[in-house]
């Protein structure tokens, strides 16, 4: 199978070819769909709930449904399962937007309890109209994943989606302008983590507000200026064992990849001519990355799912209990501790002695293996802190 970032990067959508229709479940199957949905995406315009839901007949019963779920239900001590958000398009036209309110939030946590518990908050306009942008493309390869069936709930397809709750990568970096080393972050849009293929690809969605390049180095949001922070953090020795930066926050070893999404052609091909000018040095194998419009990206990334006989159409996401996970990562390192503890007692003894005792082997590769497998990232936990 050829890596997404081949040739430019994606296959083309057979003629005709569209996502599936959507869920014909109904009732409070509809409504955990929908909390589960959001649980992930976070925001969902009601075109997009349209798009999951696919078999309210109309856009107004939609409506009427979407606002009946924003209300607590005091007859039936039901509380509001979505708060209601806006944004202002460009025309001034209202485009209402829906997050879960905590109703929504301990809902969905029945069905992950490992998911944290977060509502829909008040954001700016751009914020919204950015993060609707992004979730077209979850959504499309949620349904792309999904089959003829229907919408699958995103808890239970072979990929983990993180948002912008994901937060800021902080790593230490050389800087060049100051000769110095300073702590610098990366904050991508979305992380996109394929276990079946062992990809991690970085999301970095471009609205065409930001330059490609720029002499001003604290305009840190230009194309390429994020490209040198992000070939610093794949590629720059964290001074842990000579580890990466990336292999350091992310010991599992996916091979990573940063995505530029952009909305039109035009604007691809000239970011792709600026990154290919920007990667030539380096090794490719190390460092790849990849620019896609917005509508590419879903038929691109489905490329990393597995194949359905090997799926099976079950999951392939691991589901654990949270405090189980933890005991046994702890367990795993204290494992690890005392076999180290173990060597060193035996080595001092053949070095004081005639006396020697067989050295066992440090089984680093073993440990390194087993951590990996523990992983919070790998098993969808929320890292500690």
């Amino acid at each position: 199978m050829r890596d997404l970032e081949c040739e430019g990067g994606t296959r083309s959508p057979e003629a005709g070819s569209s996502p599936p229709r959507g869920s014909r479940a109904a009732g409070p199957a509809r409504v955990r769909l929908l909390v589960e949905y959001l649980a992930v995406a976070r925001y969902a315009s009601t075109d997009q709930v349209h798009r999951l839901l696919g078999e309210l007949p109309t856009r107004a019963s939609l409506g009427r449904w979407l606002s009946g779920l924003s209300v607590a239900d005091r007859s039936r001590h039901l509380p509001a399962r979505l708060a209601r958000l806006e944004y202002r398009e460009r025309d001034g036209t209202a485009v209402p937007v829906f997050a879960l309110a905590p109703g929504g939030a301990a809902l969905a946590a029945e069905s992950s309890p490992a998911l944290p518990l977060r509502t829909g908050r008040r954001v700016g306009h751009q914020f919204l109209e950015h993060a609707l942008l992004l979730n077209d493309v979850l959504l499309d390869l949620l349904l792309l994943s999904s089959g003829e069936e229907g919408a699958r709930s995103p808890l239970e397809l072979p990929f983990r989606w993180q948002g912008e709750e994901k937060g800021a990568l902080e790593f230490r970096a050389f800087d060049r302008h100051r000769g110095t080393t300073a702590r610098v972050s990366v904050r991508p849009d979305a992380v996109l983590t394929f276990p079946f293929r062992r990809r991690r690809l970085f999301l970095e969605a471009e609205t065409g507000t930001q330059s490609i390049a720029t002499a001003r180095r604290e305009r840190t949001g230009a194309i390429l200026a994020k490209l040198d922070r992000y070939a610093s953090y794949f590629l720059g020795a964290s001074g842990r064992r000579m580890a990466t930066w990336y292999l350091r926050a992310f010991p599992d070893g996916y091979a990573p990849r940063v995505v530029f999404l952009v909305r039109s052609e035009a604007r691809r091909n000239r970011v792709r001519e600026a990154v290919a000018a920007f990667t030539g040095p380096l090794a490719p194998a190390r460092f790849r990355v990849a620019v896609l419009t917005f509508a590419e990206a879903g038929r691109a990334f489905a490329a990393y799912l597995p194949p359905a006989d090997l799926a099976g159409g079950a999951p392939l996401m691991v589901r654990v209990d949270p405090a189980s996970a933890r005991r046994a990562e702890a367990a795993c390192a204290k494992v690890a501790e005392t076999l180290a503890a173990a060597r060193r007692v035996i080595r001092d003894h053949n070095e004081a002695t005639r006396c020697r005792l067989p050295l066992p082997p440090a089984l680093a590769e073993e440990v390194r293996v087993l951590r990996a497998f523990l992983d919070p990232e790998r098993l969808g936990l929320p890292r500690s802190g």
